[in-house]
């Protein structure tokens, strides 16, 4: 079973949950998913520090979000 799921959503790529064995897996994969989509979009990621992270654009238009459930 799932300890830690993840719903992510993003303009372009859609919405999705998904689960995790632990929450540092759930966080090591937000991470590697949020750097690529920044580098994708020259946009940045903003991790809130609550279980939330965002990319967005350097017009700070928000690209893609994941929130740890």
């Amino acid at each position: 079973m799932a300890k830690a799921t993840v719903w992510f959503s993003a303009s372009g790529y859609g919405s999705e949950t998904r689960a995790f064995r632990t929450r540092d897996e759930a966080v090591e994969s937000i991470k590697r998913d949020a750097a690529e989509i920044a580098d994708e979009h020259n946009g940045e990621v903003v991790d809130y520090g609550n279980g939330e992270w965002v990319v967005t654009s350097r017009g700070g238009e928000e690209i893609a979000r994941w929130e740890i459930r």
